[in-house]
């Protein structure tokens, strides 16, 4: 079906052309083109002789361009976002403790030379309170994606620099004031700045006035509040379940042997470790997620491309048969083999220069339409946008010799074929 409707449109023209027209093509520029034309260089001229086949073979190669560009342009945007990993945070390991345990312990963990700062925070799974039902908590079996929890930075943390997206961070005094991350207010979308937010905490409902909202690239939705406000609430004054160790490690070696140093340290002390997460695990993590989409469109790209290729390498061999007697004519007036080739290679160049303008043209709406989705979905806000040059560079060099390569045997075809057999084709 597919090929009968593509033929459908050249038969019912070709159908339509009279005796009379049909032996007048004669090759020359079609009157659409204007006199200016006159002054365009002649493969410009030869390559616009036949607008629809030209728009079918730059469409094939636009195409594969626009996902090519598209692919390495998203993985740029992606990159960028995922950077805001270590330009917002300054720690190396982050662990969460089965049970509060003494502040005390940060200072035996301070004392490690491989230790540069540590931070003990407050910590708890919670969920938004319903006061009409029952509170849910939502999250996925790993118990990272989609969860909501509460933690307590202590005052003027450092290890931590979440930029702003509307109101100010935790002050000295807040005793009810939460900031969210930008996903936790994608759960309650309809909570504006002063609003009252309650959480349930272990199953304790409290109250608080929401006072700012922060953008925290790679977590789930949390709250952050006063480490005193929550100890006071939550009945864990002078422990904490949560400790952000900045280390002197500067390798993948080091980091895991501190950190079961210091898994040894709190087991001495009565505790456990429930989960310890290096920093680059998390921005390794975040990176592979794109890895599957961009090598699909990638592998898309170079499809269309070997398909666009194979039509440039037939649309110009139809346009050497079809223009037989005009090159007979050049030749018998004494157009070389070379000029020949040189004529033949310059107008699959011009297809490929125009094919990679259509091609970053639509790589640029393709670009934005993937950045919103693939980051709402990975991030719960869009990607921010970047055109990545070196890739648009690489395709326009790619199309450039596959259109050398694809114009190779017409224009061999025009160099062989004898004056003699030309001159005498109607």
């Amino acid at each position: 079906m597919a090929p009968a409707l593509v033929a459908a449109l050249p038969v019912w023209r070709a159908c339509r052309v009279t005796v009379r027209e049909a032996i007048d093509r004669h090759g020359a520029n079609p009157s659409w083109l204007g006199a200016a034309s006159a002054r365009w260089p002649v493969a410009l001229r030869n390559v616009l002789r036949r607008p629809t086949r030209l728009a079918l073979t730059v469409f094939l190669l636009a195409a594969g361009g626009a996902m090519f560009m598209t692919a390495l342009n998203v993985s740029g945007s992606w990159e960028r976002t995922i950077d805001k990993v270590y330009l917002t945070r300054h720690y190396d390991v982050e662990l969460r403790l089965h049970q509060a345990q003494p502040i005390a312990l940060r200072e035996a963990l301070i004392a490690m030379p491989e230790v540069r700062a540590v931070e003990a925070w407050g910590y708890s799974e919670a969920a938004f309170a319903n006061p009409n039902g029952i509170d849910v908590s939502h999250g996925y079996p790993d118990k990272g994606h989609g969860s909501f929890a509460v933690m307590a930075p202590p005052p003027a943390t450092r290890l931590v620099d979440f930029p702003l997206r509307s109101g100010r961070w935790l002050q000295p005094g807040d005793d009810d004031a939460v900031v969210l991350n930008h996903a936790a207010i994608a759960q309650q979308p309809g909570l504006r700045l002063g609003d009252v937010v309650s959480l349930s905490i272990d199953g304790v409902v409290s109250r608080w006035r929401l006072v700012g909202v922060v953008e925290e690239i790679g977590a789930a939705g949390v709250a952050y509040v006063s480490d005193s406000a929550f100890a006071r609430r939550t009945g864990t004054e002078g422990r904490a379940r949560l400790l952000r160790v900045a280390t002197h490690a500067t390798g993948a070696q080091q980091r895991d042997t501190l950190i079961r140093r210091i898994d040894d340290l709190v087991t001495a002390a009565g505790g456990h470790v429930q989960t310890a997460q290096p920093l680059t695990e998390l921005r390794t993590a975040m990176g592979d997620h794109i890895v599957i989409l961009i090598r699909a469109l990638l592998a898309m790209a170079a499809v269309m491309a070997v398909v666009g290729s194979l039509g440039l390498a037939a649309s110009l061999g139809i346009s050497v048969v079809e223009r037989s007697r005009e090159l007979a004519v050049m030749k018998t007036l004494g157009a070389s083999p070379r000029r020949l080739l040189r004529l033949v290679n310059a107008e699959a160049q011009w297809i490929g220069a125009i094919s990679s303008l259509g091609a970053f043209a639509l790589s640029l709406p393709l670009t934005a339409l993937l950045d919103a989705l693939i980051g709402g979905l990975g991030f719960v806000a869009p990607l921010p946008f970047a055109v990545t040059w070196w890739g648009v560079a690489s395709w326009v060099a790619l199309v450039m010799v596959v259109s050398l390569l694809a114009a190779r045997p017409p224009a061999q075809r025009a160099v062989r074929a004898s004056v003699a057999q030309a001159l005498v084709q109607v």
